[in-house]
């Protein structure tokens, strides 16, 4: 830290009131020795109420001289005084190379650690990316197995319209068409429905998926081409009920083998709906996934945003350390400066002491 600059020879109060002399200190010094206190500095000053240290000090230095034998005077040679120089100038330099190692060493050390916490959060991050990278791709592969399943779910409604079609021929089931027509007319209704509901609960969890919206579109459509087709299918069935009946009384040794392939016509479709069931509980799995995924991948979006708020905060830290190593220099700049003035100009008592010499 920047030293402190010296006191002014004359305070304040020194302005405003005229200067003590030597002879003044003299004999305040006297007053307290008499009166059993002790003479120093700061004692002399609070007797006196103002002057300048300066001249207290000189005072009190001359009231000691006095109560003491005079010593005689040390005469320094010139080799004396280059030594004393020397060992000084020595002193000065390993104090400064001493300063400058520890400088040396903490800023390393701070580098150091900056480097480390910057590797370790670059570290954090990268394996937060390659996490999210691994979540979009598990999201792709659950994406393309519920495209799969949908397919599926297609496919076995077209074979069970084509197995219904097959039944529908059999002789057996002339008698129960138009019940059976409209029991599988509300069962297509309510598949619709169903998609209609699986559509909606996937544009509210998945927005923005397009791909999805138009197969949806489509399997719409293709559901909604398939209940003409089966209403056309019924008219032409109709219209072959009146026919098998005016052939009823040629056919009735066919009866039997006719309600065989009704029976097992009916066993193929509960078949194809137990696995238009399987398909649609897989399909809800396969959405469930999906959307655990998508809240993975928002999680480890809300981590990658924690580990950039810390980088932002090592980086201030960082800026923090180069200020106080920029401080660090000042006062090396201080203690340099302090060095080379104290070669040029010795201080005051020294100044002093040789002249009273």
């Amino acid at each position: 830290m920047p030293s402190t600059p010296p006191e002014p020879i004359h305070s304040t109060e020194d302005r405003r009131n005229p200067p003590i002399t030597t002879a003044e200190v003299l004999i305040a010094c006297r007053e307290l020795a008499a009166a059993g206190e002790p003479v120093t500095r700061r004692s002399v000053r609070e007797k006196l109420g103002r002057g300048s240290m300066t001249t207290i000090h000189n005072g009190v230095r001359e009231y000691e001289n006095q109560q003491t034998p005079s010593l005689p005077p040390v005469e320094l040679t010139q080799e004396d005084q280059q030594i004393i120089t020397e060992l000084g100038a020595r002193a000065l330099t390993i104090a400064a190379g001493r300063v400058q190692h520890i400088h040396s060493e903490r800023e390393a050390l701070l580098l150091a650690n900056a480097e480390a916490t910057e590797a370790r959060a670059n570290d954090a991050i990268a394996a937060a990316e390659a996490r999210i990278e691994e979540a979009q791709q598990q999201a792709l592969i659950a994406e393309d197995a519920r495209q799969a399943a949908i397919a599926e779910k297609d496919k076995a409604t077209a074979s069970a319209a084509a197995a219904a079609e097959r039944a529908l021929r059999t002789e057996g089931q002339m008698e129960q068409l138009a019940s059976r027509n409209a029991a599988l007319t509300a069962r297509l209704h309510d598949i619709e429905q169903e998609l209609a509901v699986s559509k909606t609960r996937i544009e509210l969890e998945i927005v923005g998926r397009r791909q999805a919206e138009s197969e949806l579109a489509t399997a719409t459509s293709t559901l909604a081409a398939l209940r003409e087709t089966q209403q056309a299918q019924a008219q032409a069935q109709a219209q072959t009920l009146a026919q098998i009946r005016e052939a009823l009384a040629a056919e009735q040794a066919l009866r039997i083998e006719v309600t065989h392939q009704r029976d097992s016509s009916l066993a193929a479709l509960e078949k194809q709906q137990h696995e238009l069931a399987a398909l649609t509980t897989t399909l809800s799995r396969r959405e469930a996934a999906i959307a655990s995924q998508e809240a993975s991948i928002r999680q480890l979006s809300l981590d990658l945003a924690s580990e950039r708020d810390r980088v932002t905060q090592l980086t201030m830290i960082a800026s923090s350390t180069e200020k106080h190593a920029a401080a660090l220099r000042s006062l090396e700049e201080t203690i340099a400066a302090l060095a080379s003035r104290t070669e040029k100009h010795p201080p005051e008592e020294a100044s002093q002491n040789q002249q009273d010499q």
